[in-house]
């Protein structure tokens, strides 16, 4: 197993030592670009490189110890390094997961082959002839470089060819060492150069596929922000365009509205004069022929005055309903439990015998006291209404707070409604029920709902036939 020993006294500094510095820093450049990028395999690559150049360096122990360079231990040593630099490798060239416990096994078998061969070497204290050695180290870098120059035809940008040509140079020089007389000392020391190569190039080639990625991510970002760019110059446009479509469109909802109001209110008063003028003739008529009017007539003169008092009271409706919407909000602390005790005492005289009031704890709100007292009125005098049939009515009103919001209800086991309709119930002149039922003009919850939506708030309802109504409306808490 040993080979004759070299003259320390001849030629103290060998070219092997030069390859082993060089191999050196190629391990901590790859150690760095590990530790750095976490390139994939390079950490492999640096434990490989790094046990190739300690073997290296073995010939200077050779001249400092007297070790000799053959012996056994240190090609251990370098059959270590070069599993790692395959391993490295097989990452490195981005072989796919499925195929690389096959490529390894394809890749490694010579420096398996080699080891066995030390080993039964060592064991019959045989010597193994240095062409062994080229043969399967051959074999071993071939195989690489025949890796290397696939990966190269599946990333073709990514530099895999010139690590292929470096493997390539390893078994090219191998062959060489088989056909020149192996004392050839300058041929030696040549044979270092691939190794070389290859330990710098693989570094290099990954510094350059990082440029090249980097490069590639910058102009994907550039593109990126030229298209966010103009995107958010398409979205301003937009944004510009559908802000003056809705500005346009609410100022023409607004001067709708203003109109409707004008109207609402001009026609109210103006209707007012022909009522009084009615109602004065039907009054003069039961005043001065009251006694000799026959009953048939006396009967029309009783609806006539009848239908007056309605259009009298649905002209009254139509004015608070131009009002909400034209009144500036006055806007305050408002005690909603105080305000409501109020409009409790004012309806509970005219309301059925046995009706009862179940009143739970109503959060203060800020807003317009008038408005809200004409909501609870409005709600409070619907649900007194429409329990009027009930034999044992029942009113529950109470308050749960939500998202910033108190919700506030007004519940009743009266006649209530069928769902079908809930949407004409906050609408002007929609009724549910007939006139001869209940009275009504069919304005209230449609100024209930004018006053909460002032107010930034929103209005519902539910309900069953027969089976009472419950209506519910937001306001912002305080």
């Amino acid at each position: 197993m040993n080979s004759p020993s070299i003259d320390n006294t001849v030629q103290p500094y060998l070219g092997t030592d030069v390859g082993a510095f060089v191999l050196a820093l190629a391990a901590v450049l790859c150690a760095v670009l590990w530790r750095r990028d976490h390139e994939r395999g390079m950490g492999w690559l640096a434990a490989g490189i790094g046990l190739i150049a300690l073997w290296f360096s073995s010939h200077r122990l050779h001249v400092l110890l007297g070790i000799y360079v053959n012996h056994s231990p240190w090609w251990y040593v370098l059959a270590a390094g070069l599993l790692a630099l395959a391993i490295g490798l097989v990452y490195y060239l981005g072989v796919p997961a499925e195929r690389r416990r096959m490529v390894l096994v394809l890749t490694l078998h010579p420096v398996i082959l080699y080891i066995l061969l030390l080993v039964v070497a060592e064991l019959t204290e045989a010597q193994v002839h240095r062409a062994w050695y080229n043969i399967f180290v051959g074999m071993f870098f071939g195989g690489l470089g025949a890796l290397a120059f696939w990966a190269a035809g599946r990333e073709p940008r990514a530099g895999h060819g010139y690590v292929g040509a470096a493997l390539l140079l390893i078994p090219a020089l191998s062959i060489l060492q088989l056909i020149v007389p192996a004392e050839s000392v300058l041929l030696r020391y040549w044979a270092l150069l691939p190794v070389l190569v290859l330990a710098i190039t693989l570094p290099m080639v990954s510094l350059v596929r990082q440029r090249r990625a980097l490069e590639t991510e910058v102009a994907r970002r550039t593109l990126a922000e030229q298209a966010l760019q103009a995107l958010n110059a398409s979205l301003e446009q937009q944004v510009a365009e559908r802000t003056r479509a809705l500005s346009d469109a609410n100022r023409d909802l607004r001067a709708s509205n203003q109109d409707l109001e004008s109207f609402s209110y001009s026609v109210s008063h103006d209707l007012r004069t022909p009522l009084r003028a009615i109602s004065g003739i039907a009054g003069t008529m039961r005043m001065v022929h009251g006694k000799t009017l026959p009953d048939e007539v006396r009967e029309l003169v009783g609806r006539i005055d009848e239908r007056v008092k309605r259009m009298a009271r649905l002209i009254d409706d139509l004015l608070q309903f131009a009002r909400t919407g034209r009144t500036a909000l006055k806007v305050r602390h408002v005690d909603m439990h105080s305000i409501l005790n109020e409009v409790v005492d004012e309806l509970k005289p005219a309301a059925k015998a046995g009706l009862r009031f179940s009143i739970g704890d109503l959060p203060p709100v800020i807003g317009d006291a008038a408005l809200l007292r004409q909501v609870w009125q409005n709600l409070v005098s619907n649900a007194i209404k429409f329990t009027g049939n009930t034999p044992e009515p029942l009113i529950e009103i109470g308050a749960t707070r939500l998202d910033g919001k108190v919700e506030y209800f007004v519940r009743d086991n009266g006649a209530g409604f069928d769902m079908s309709h809930a949407s004409r119930l906050f609408g002007v002149f929609q009724r549910l029920h007939g006139a001869s039922d209940f009275e009504g003009t069919g304005v209230g919850l449609a100024i209930v709902q004018r006053i909460v939506q002032r107010h930034g708030g929103e209005v519902g309802a539910e309900g069953k036939p027969d089976c009472g109504a419950t209506v519910r409306f937001s306001l912002p808490s305080v």
